[in-house]
């Protein structure tokens, strides 16, 4: 991979969510963030969660905790799991220090290697009118990624006061890896181990039906249950071979019995 620098402004460290809120953890990851070998100029890139773990040297449950804490909690970073890309909310501001041609295709490059544009949106909904001049007319050439974003950082305001993980932690010590919403209506959690276990012995088509049909029955019938994964695993699998439809009769069959 190629060595490039990335600049840290000095006033981070004055920074009043860094001074007043993070935790000597917290402040580590920010970092890490900003200087991984991973970044782009464009400040949405694909995060590889195994390699960060092996970088920082925590586990991976660690990792995941952290970015659920910055994602909800201190609202900085946006992260797509599915693509494993993040967004950091105001990088670009920060980043571009010249600007010019040269910069400008560095940042079409960027751009161009995004799955989730709207990760892009989220970014560029955060730029104010002062910033660099190249910075503007990229965002200004690619308006419709910045329409088309709904921002919404100010739903759910008392999501701050409901979460829970407020306290700085030893990443060395078992952290509880967080679950994430799966299903048409959201009721299914589940971590990202549980996932993957479930996929290795069932399968991809199999894991999504079996988190359908629960998602589903949560919503019909309000069930409630400690451990969706365990549900699973007990007799959602079970219920969705039973429910299959019994196959038809092939062509030839049909013919045969004529």
């Amino acid at each position: 991979m190629k060595e490039v620098k990335r600049c840290v402004s000095t006033g981070f460290w004055n920074d009043d969510k860094v001074l007043n809120d993070f935790s000597p953890e917290d402040k580590y990851f920010m970092l890490y963030l900003l200087t991984n070998p991973y970044t782009t100029q464009l400040g949405v890139y694909h995060l590889p969660l195994k390699k960060v773990a092996l970088e920082l040297g925590y586990s991976l449950e660690a990792v995941n905790t952290l970015l659920d804490r910055f994602e909800r909690k201190y609202r900085i970073i946006k992260f797509n799991r599915v693509t494993s890309e993040i967004a950091i909310k105001n990088y670009l501001k920060h980043s571009v220090i010249k600007g010019g041609k040269p910069v400008m295709d560095c940042l079409e490059k960027d751009l161009k290697g995004i799955k989730d544009l709207s990760l892009v949106g989220y970014v560029f909904s955060h730029i104010s009118e002062s910033v660099n001049d190249t910075v503007h007319e990229f965002i200004n050439t690619h308006l419709d990624i910045k329409d088309n974003y709904i921002d919404n950082d100010n739903d759910n305001d008392n999501d701050n006061e409901r979460y829970v993980d407020d306290s700085y932690h030893d990443s060395s010590k078992p952290v509880k890896e967080p679950k994430h919403k799966y299903g048409e209506y959201c009721h299914v959690r589940l971590t990202d181990d549980e996932r993957n276990k479930l996929m290795d012995e069932y399968g991809e088509a199999e894991t999504t039906a079996a988190i359908k049909y629960l998602d589903e029955y949560i919503e019909m019938k309000g069930y409630k249950a400690k451990s969706h994964y365990l549900c699973i695993k007990k007799w959602v699998f079970e219920a969705v071979n039973r429910d299959k439809p019994k196959q038809t009769q092939s062509i030839e069959d049909m013919w045969r019995n004529a």
